[in-house]
């Protein structure tokens, strides 16, 4: 049995649920679309396809059923960005020039995309999110 994670529930009191697939797809797409008008689309579209890996993971799935008192006490507590950015980053930043750059830029456009990172100060360290 193949379970439907949920990537989203509409707050609009009718409950309606978007799978991760669905999604995934949808944002990929977008992605694509716009990396298009700066000759990004393959990059662009890789940070739409993993940017939400991490709600398929059981935990998050509860999280998004529990009622919404529960929720809201939950929120942010439940991470889910840092999961793709984690094996797009583990994968290719081990390889030598471009690869590894770009595999930096991608898991940091991932890890971020629900808001940036505090960078200031000390040397940025993406392993350390991770």
């Amino acid at each position: 049995m193949v379970i439907s994670m949920t990537a989203h529930i509409s707050d609009d009191g009718l409950g309606r649920e978007e799978s991760v697939a669905e999604h995934t797809e949808k944002t990929t797409f977008l992605c694509a679309q716009k990396g298009k008008r700066c000759g990004l689309s393959k990059v662009m579209s890789l940070c739409g396809l993993f940017h939400d890996l991490g709600k398929n993971k059981q935990k998050f799935h509860d999280y998004l059923h529990e009622d919404e008192s529960t929720r809201q006490k939950l929120r942010g507590s439940i991470a889910h960005a840092s999961t793709g950015a984690k094996y797009i980053y583990d994968r290719y930043h081990g390889e030598e020039g471009c690869k590894k750059y770009m595999a930096e830029m991608i898991s940091y456009a991932i890890a971020a995309h629900h808001g940036l990172f505090d960078c200031v100060g000390e040397v940025f360290n993406l392993k350390r999110i991770l």
